[in-house]
């Protein structure tokens, strides 16, 4: 039990530091603190997939992404996708992107379709998929799909669970 505090001890230390270098720009505009206590739930991450990196530059720890594509060369011209991306599925390619601007962000990947998914998948992706760090006391769900039935399902949800939900979407005949 010694050896575990201290080394849980020394991991949140190393955090604190890094995170004071990391965000020293920002410290006295964002609320760090309670960023860190959001969980944001993506569904789509085509065209959103900056709106998910800047969230997690402004300091947002804990991110599950919901896209059932893999990058294609059409989506170069409009979507923060790389040549090096095509054939790969979206969410991993936006999750490295993610780690890579902040090492710590927890991210949990989930190549599905919305629709495909139940209500308790959900329930399980959006309050239990951080198995190593406390659950998170706020979710989010942000929908950014060009579909008008998965952007209907991302409001059920929220409704549903009593979850904030924010939907930004482009669609034929939107």
């Amino acid at each position: 039990h010694r050896v575990r505090a201290y080394i849980d001890n020394y991991l949140a230390a190393k955090l604190r530091r890094w995170q004071r270098r990391f965000f020293r720009r920002v410290v006295d505009a964002y609320d760090l603190t309670a960023l860190r206590q959001w969980h944001v739930i993506g569904a789509g991450v085509g065209g959103a997939a900056a709106v998910y990196e800047d969230m997690v530059r402004a300091g947002i720890s804990k991110i599950t992404i919901i896209d059932p594509g893999v990058v294609e060369t059409c989506n170069l011209a409009t979507q923060a996708y790389y040549r090096s991306d095509i054939g790969r599925p979206k969410v991993q390619c936006l999750a490295k992107r993610l780690r890579k601007i902040n090492r710590y962000v927890e991210v949990a990947e989930c190549q599905a379709r919305l629709d495909d998914m139940d209500d308790a998948w959900f329930a399980q992706l959006a309050f239990k998929p951080f198995v190593l760090s406390i659950p998170p006391e706020k979710v989010l769900i942000i929908g950014g799909t060009d579909d008008f039935f998965a952007q209907s399902r991302i409001n059920r949800l929220g409704l549903q669970f009593g979850l904030p939900t924010l939907t930004c979407q482009m669609y034929q005949n939107a």
